[in-house]
């Protein structure tokens, strides 16, 4: 199951992640602060409430509040057209018509999947 491993904050909203596949990638988490309709995230506008976070599998701030490491995924690699397959899998992009089929999707999968296991 895909964690994040490790984080560091770099400025603003961005983190930088390693997850259990062995990924490294950038996240900027401004926009979804901003437009979020789920009050308690809002909580994180504040920079120093921002910067509190834990890595427990994801990242946590207090209260327990935590965003899905496969969201952080999808933001830090949604540029990486072989993860395309994958990030439709988990709902975060659209199905459309692509030149990806399964096998790609299995790929990536089998990738993740050996490198956690092998972490």
């Amino acid at each position: 199951m895909l964690s994040v491993t490790d984080a560091n904050y770099v400025d603003g909203y961005r983190i930088e992640l390693t997850f259990s596949d062995g990924r490294k990638g950038c996240v900027d988490l401004g926009e979804y602060l901003r437009d979020t309709k789920i009050l308690p995230f809002k909580q994180l506008l504040d920079l120093a409430v921002f910067k509190a976070f834990k890595v427990e599998r994801t990242l946590v701030w207090t209260d327990g509040l935590d965003i899905a490491p496969e969201y952080l995924y999808y933001e830090a690699f949604k540029d990486d057209s072989n993860l395309l397959p994958l990030f439709q899998r988990w709902g975060y992009v659209a199905e459309q018509d692509t030149d990806h089929d399964d096998s790609v999707l299995k790929v990536a999968e089998e990738q993740a999947e050996y490198k956690t296991r092998n972490a």
